[in-house]
């Protein structure tokens, strides 16, 4: 720490290029997003100062609250739905069952593609003319169970809702896995020894063991949550009829095809705001003592 105090002259000269382009690239357009979300503004012509008006007509905007929704949907899901299965997949693969090494390299292989290529896998799959999964349905004799999974407004988005879950799946398991893998055998056999059942060896050591790595898991959930965009746009483009709307593909709808940068800024504003408050409340809610071992 001396050290680096006596050379914070050459500390800095390491860390300038970085924060040169965090400044360039991140805060000076976050500040002049900022500003833009007070203005009347189409991008080419007079920026035109209208102070709360945009975030008045944003928050008339019914559209803008099936977004909302949406977003709390997936943010739900990713809570609730994707970090409680990667933990029990974490958990069997540790245990190095026959195959671990397939199954965790299985879970992971969706990372390994862009999410533009997995919505375009996952929009074959769902195709109702030649997709896969209508054709499973069909030779499984369950033609009734077949939609049109993404140009029906009633179950269009829970179809998002499964490729999201597929393919965040594999990464919050990899972040538990590593944390799971930390954990010294010796505790966990002493207290089978000691009489302790599968389910209790989790509730009680596994789980207040690796708080702070499903605390960040929970925290990337909700930051991937709020920024969502690819997945939903390359599959749906937020429809039919809105349905599947986040916030960022409403966003850019009006700043890149209304040309209503006024009113795409207000709309970034509002994402920036509900993830910071999220992502601090579920500090605060998850917040506990760490355990050392």
């Amino acid at each position: 720490m001396k050290k680096i105090r006596k050379n914070w002259k050459a500390s800095l000269g390491f860390l300038l290029p970085a924060l040169l382009l965090y400044t360039v690239f991140l805060f000076i357009p976050v500040c002049l997003s900022i500003g833009y979300a007070f203005t009347d503004w189409n991008g080419f012509g007079t920026m035109r100062f209208v102070g709360f008006d945009e975030f008045r007509k944003l928050f008339q905007d019914e559209n803008f609250y099936i977004a909302i929704g949406n977003n709390v949907s997936l943010l739900l899901s990713s809570v609730f739905l994707i970090c409680p299965i990667a933990l029990i997949l974490a958990v069997i693969i540790s245990s190095e069952i026959k195959g671990y090494r397939f199954f965790r390299f299985a879970l992971f292989l969706p990372q390994v593609l862009s999410t533009v290529v997995v919505s375009l896998i996952w929009s074959f799959v769902f195709n109702p003319q030649f997709g896969l999964l209508d054709a499973i349905l069909r030779a499984a004799g369950l033609e009734r169970f077949i939609h049109l999974w993404l140009a029906d407004r009633n179950i269009a988005f829970r179809s998002v809702l499964v490729v999201n879950a597929w393919y965040y799946t594999g990464y919050t398991m990899v972040i538990l896995l590593s944390a799971v893998n930390n954990i010294p055998r010796e505790i966990l056999e002493a207290a089978g020894i000691d009489g302790a059942s599968w389910g209790q060896r989790i509730t009680k050591i596994t789980l207040p063991l690796i708080w702070e790595n499903i605390k960040v898991a929970v925290l990337l959930g909700i930051a991937g949550s709020m920024k969502a965009f690819d997945l939903v746009y390359v599959l749906t483009k937020g429809g039919p009829g809105h349905s599947t709307e986040l916030l960022a593909t409403y966003l850019y709808k009006q700043s890149f095809s209304s040309y209503n940068y006024g009113y795409g800024s207000a709309i970034s504003l509002v994402i920036l705001v509900l993830g910071l408050s999220l992502s601090l409340l579920m500090q605060k809610v998850m917040k506990k003592e760490v355990i050392e071992y």
